[in-house]
């Protein structure tokens, strides 16, 4: 039960080296975190709204919606939106990075890139900087896939949610959750 992340997130890349703005495909893109509790029993977790883009400068930007958390457990999703995320203040995780346009600029249809983006997490009202690890990978002149190498470890206590761990642990009777969460995602983008 403590799960969030976004959060990564994830993070982006993008190809534009078509200088045209991209759009995220939600409904063709995943978000999943994975937790531990008790230090032995491990759980996938997801998000199942967000939206992003990527203009023609390399700005780019994920929203992750905190309400649409899933865990398989209608009573712990509520208490993870409440507890953990406290969604009435801190309803959305963003996550922003630049893309330096010239390592995709030359991808061809059917080739990908690795490459390494700095990108900032803005969540439960704290700002950290992570480093992605990515595949960009361009499927036609109009869609490209951005999919995590490794995940992207989120820590609780940069982002002051160790507390609501503390109160997930309590109400669950939970003697543990893990505070280091590592985040995944698949993100389709298309052109607009």
């Amino acid at each position: 039960m403590k799960h969030w992340v976004l959060f990564i997130l994830l993070c982006l890349t993008a190809p534009s080296s078509f200088a045209a703005n991209w759009q995220l495909d939600s409904s063709n893109s995943n978000l999943n975190f994975f937790s531990i509790k008790k230090s032995t029993i491990g759980e996938n977790l997801s998000f199942s709204r967000f939206e992003g883009n990527l203009n023609d400068k390399g700005e780019f930007e994920l929203s992750i919606s905190l309400t649409s958390v899933k865990t398989g457990i209608s009573i712990r999703d509520e208490r993870m939106k409440k507890l953990l995320f406290d969604v009435t203040n801190f309803p959305k995780a963003i996550i922003t990075a630049k893309v330096q346009q010239s390592h995709i600029n030359n991808l061809s249809i059917g080739m990908h890139e690795k490459l390494s983006v700095p990108m900032k997490l803005q969540l439960h009202g704290h700002v950290s900087t992570l480093t992605a690890n990515v595949t960009v990978a361009k499927l036609s002149d109009k869609t490209f896939l951005l999919t995590s190498v490794q995940p992207i470890i989120v820590n609780a206590q940069d982002f002051k949610l160790d507390a609501g761990i503390e109160k997930l642990m309590k109400i669950a009777g939970l003697p543990s959750i893990g505070e280091a969460v590592p985040v995944s995602f698949t993100l389709l983008f298309k052109k607009k």
